[in-house]
Formats: structure tokens, C-alpha cells, sequence
């Protein structure tokens, strides 16, 4: 929804397609990887509390964590039936769908060695070569030094206990703005 609300404030470039089919393409995976890839990925965070790890701890022996983990395999596989292989993800630049996957492969490339899983992107040939060219991209890398330094800031946060006092506060927030409706 961000990427949609800023393609329509800053047209120019455009991060759709040159055709109604390709902008429909370029939906099309994007929601894939918002949909079947990241939310994924950030629920088995939260199942594992991965985010928060900086060295791997075997995933728990639960049923969800193993579901996630089979279901973000298979949505990767199906990403790489569909990827772009110029090093871009479709039309061969930048696109909506770079936007999100930069970020839910960076991600993934963090949150399954946190519970003990092996990343799937070196098995699929298609992902693994974008992948390995979208970092080379000077967009994709800036994003990527932010993402990187927004995950150890959240790191200290939780080491530091500084995240339990965060969240305390935005949830006696949520309480008061509830209590006022």
C-alpha cells in the first residue's frame, strides 16, 4: 500500500510497467511477496522471537513454526517460477516489486538462520541470482544499510530491555485512546 500511495504522489518514474500488462505483472508480485513471502517471514519471527537473536537457535518444535517455515519454502519456489532474470524482478528495472522484495529477502536471509533453518534462496536459481544482483543495484544497497541498521538498533532495544518499556507505553497509548471511545 506505501509503494501504491507513492507511485500515485511521484509518477514520475514510474515504478509500474510500460503496459497494463506488465503493471499487472508487477502487482501481481509484489503481492506475492507481501502477502505470501513477508508475512511469512514476520510471523515466524514473532513464533520464535528470531528478530531479537543474533546467533541461531534451533526453531521450536511446534507445529506453526514448521508450517511457516514449508509454506515460505514453497512461496519462494513459486517466486522463482516468475522472477525476472535480468537482475531485476520484472521489466527490467527498478520496480514495485523490487520495493518489497529487497526488504523480504533481506528478512528472510535473517530470520530462518535465527531458528536453525538454512536459507532457500541459494536452492533457487532464479532468486539467488536476483538476488545476488538487486544488492549490486545503489537503490537496493541504500536500503540495505537501513534495514541492517534498523535491525541492530531493535537488537539493542531488546537486549536492553528498552523495548519492553516501548511497548508498554504504546499500549497504555492504545488504552487511553480506547477509553475515550
Amino acid at each position: 500500500m506505501i509503494a501504491e500511495y507513492l507511485e500515485e504522489i511521484y509518477p514520475k518514474p514510474s515504478m509500474l510497467g510500460t503496459t497494463p500488462r506488465e503493471s499487472a505483472n508487477i502487482r501481481m508480485l509484489a503481492r506475492l511477496s507481501d502477502i505470501y513471502i513477508i508475512n511469512n517471514i514476520f510471523a515466524l519471527s514473532r513464533q520464535t522471537g528470531a528478530l531479537g537473536r543474533r546467533t541461531p537457535t534451533a526453531a521450536r518444535d511446534d507445529g506453526a513454526s514448521a508450517q511457516l517455515v514449508v509454506e515460505i519454502k514453497r512461496n519462494l519456489g513459486a517466486l522463482d517460477r516468475f522472477i525476472g532474470k535480468d537482475g531485476f524482478a520484472c521489466g527490467g528495472r527498478i520496480t514495485l516489486v523490487d520495493c518489497a522484495l529487497v526488504p523480504g529477502l533481506f528478512f528472510l536471509e535473517k530470520i530462518m538462520p535465527a531458528v536453525g533453518v538454512a536459507t532457500p534462496i541459494p536452492a533457487l536459481a532464479n532468486v539467488a541470482a536476483y538476488w545476488a544482483a538487486i544488492q549490486k543495484n545503489e537503490h537496493a544497497a541504500r536500503v540495505l544499510v537501513e534495514l541492517h541498521r534498523g535491525l541492530e538498533e531493535r537488537r539493542e532495544l531488546i537486549r536492553s530491555g528498552e523495548i519492553d518499556r516501548i511497548r508498554a507505553a504504546s499500549a497504555a497509548a492504545w488504552a487511553e485512546v480506547e477509553a475515550q471511545n
